[in-house]
């Protein structure tokens, strides 16, 4: 199969022994493995026995959106499974990879169950508040194909180039909910897809994971990239107002504000027509369809 599967690593009591033993019983493929940047002691040990697993030692630290990128750089495979060490797959198999690729999209997100069995709301849909603001609502898949604003938890077979394409997750974003959320709204108003499908099913062996929607520097840089681009037919532009409101929120870090304002505004010369479509077009849309 055209299909490698990256491994992301948290907590501290996973059986990794019985983890890749595991992945490479079900898959014969290549498996990547992105370990903690001070190393793990069994890794030598690990890569012995399991020929068929990748163990990438990062030289720093790197948020998850950067983790996902270097696996992307390292999969040899046209589709990477993206997974979690707490995490146990249903089913890998030609059938369920062919149904993934006929639905031709940059992500096929999978249904995810809780350690109680109870399939969880990962269907990411968005909505604006009363007052403008953007909320993302959790709901329950009822189908074998919906449509999501981005994959939970990180968890979806992604189509390499198509990823590639778009740049994949930002890693100058570190907390995963502003990173996630930057990610597939861009991906949507460029014209991309994520869904989630029926083919894929996959369980916690632990409590899915709290999410933290504090808005912070973070939140600024997904704002200037998404909410605050306007769309002409020359393409993509940011207001140097967007800037004056960040500085307004969080006056302490003008100076780091400022430089990256300014990188953004030069990406968005260069990749600015790769914008199709508005955030609002993009949410509206979305609020008629549900």
């Amino acid at each position: 199969m055209p299909l490698s599967i990256l491994v992301l690593h948290r907590g501290g009591r996973i059986d990794r022994e019985g983890l890749f033993r595991d992945l490479s019983e079900r898959h014969d493929g290549e498996i990547i493995s992105i370990e903690a940047a001070e190393g793990s002691y069994d890794v030598e040990r690990l890569a012995q026995r399991y020929g068929n697993v990748k163990f990438i030692l990062p030289a720093r630290s790197m948020n998850i959106g950067a983790q996902i990128n270097v696996g992307m750089s390292e999969c040899s495979s046209e589709y990477l499974y993206v997974i979690w060490n707490d995490m146990r797959l249903h089913e890998i198999s030609e059938r369920m990879l062919s149904r993934v690729m006929s639905e031709d999209v940059l992500c096929n997100a999978p249904y995810i169950r809780n350690d109680r069995s109870l399939v969880i709301p990962t269907v990411m849909t968005p909505a604006f508040e009363r007052r403008g603001n953007l909320r993302v609502l959790p709901q329950t898949p009822h189908s074998e194909t919906v449509v999501s604003l981005y994959p939970y938890d990180y968890v979806g077979i992604y189509r390499k180039q198509r990823y590639l394409d778009v740049f994949g997750y930002d890693s100058r974003i570190n907390r995963p909910y502003w990173q996630k959320l930057e990610f597939g709204l861009r991906c949507w108003m460029w014209n991309e897809q994520i869904h989630l499908s029926s083919a894929l099913r996959i369980a916690y062996s632990g409590s899915p994971p709290s999410e933290d929607a504090t808005p912070d520097e973070d939140y600024l840089r997904f704002y200037w990239k998404t909410l605050g681009v306007r769309i002409s037919l020359s393409g993509a532009d940011l207001s140097s107002r967007r800037l004056i409101g960040g500085i307004v929120r969080t006056p302490t870090g003008a100076p780091t504000l400022i430089r990256s304002f300014r990188e953004l505004r030069r990406e968005l010369r260069r990749y600015g027509p790769r914008y199709k479509r508005s955030a609002l077009k993009v949410i509206s849309e979305w609020e008629a369809d549900v």
